[in-house]
């Protein structure tokens, strides 16, 4: 495993972990920020949410190309900046793979004031996918706002990693899911269900305003 993969998967699972030892007010407070920030992604205005993870993913590429030295950190959040017209504060954007690369850049400048921030983070957006859904049926389904939660659904709360042929996207009840089939250490199967409704819609949303109409949007 490469370093930056094991340094960013090794706060990642720790963050749930800070969020969880944080006092009760900065709790309740990261919990609303990242519920706030999910439904602006939802309902962004002119930008469907597929498109705001590619948007976030190309500023992460282009920051982590960045040369390492000095200020890396106020130099990576520079290349980031541009995301704050679109989504608002960095820091408050609600993308497990933005908070946990700038946490890790923080760390490697010992600037862990910052990296705890970004760990507490990332633990409030794993707690408001799970909070009241356990993803074991289609009436419990993990709302998600952007596929990379259900990354982190599994890289953080379940510790198990994934590939994308395990998954499959259905329609159920007029509701879209995606299903993902995993096999447990016995070498049963088992389902892990998020219901990607609302991220289907703000498409479909978005489309309309763009004067274009589709059934289903492709993902």
């Amino acid at each position: 495993m490469k370093p930056l993969r094991a340094a960013i998967l090794l706060l990642a699972l720790v963050s749930v972990g800070c969020f969880a030892q944080s006092t009760a007010t900065t709790r309740e407070k990261l919990y609303a920020t990242a519920i706030k920030a999910r439904a602006a992604v939802l309902n962004h205005p002119t930008l469907a949410a597929f498109e705001i993870e590619s948007e976030i993913a190309s500023a992460i590429a282009k920051a982590n190309a960045l040369p390492a030295g000095p200020d890396r950190l106020a130099r990576a959040r520079a290349s980031l900046a541009p995301l704050e017209a679109t989504l608002g504060p960095l820091n408050e954007i609600p993308s497990v793979k933005l908070q946990t690369f700038l946490g890790v850049t923080a760390a490697e400048e010992d600037k862990m004031a910052d990296t705890h921030y970004h760990a507490r983070y990332v633990g409030a957006l794993v707690a408001s996918l799970t909070d009241d859904a356990d993803g074991e049926s289609p009436r419990s389904a993990i709302p998600i706002a952007m596929i990379e939660d259900e990354y982190a659904y599994f890289d953080i709360h379940l510790d198990m990693q994934v590939r994308p042929g395990q998954r499959v996207g259905r329609e159920i009840g007029g509701r879209y899911y995606d299903v993902w089939t995993l096999k447990t250490r016995s070498g049963e199967k088992r389902k892990v269900y998020f219901d990607a409704t609302a991220m289907q819609d703000s498409f479909a949303r978005v489309l309309k305003l763009r004067g274009l109409d589709v059934e289903k949007p492709a993902r």
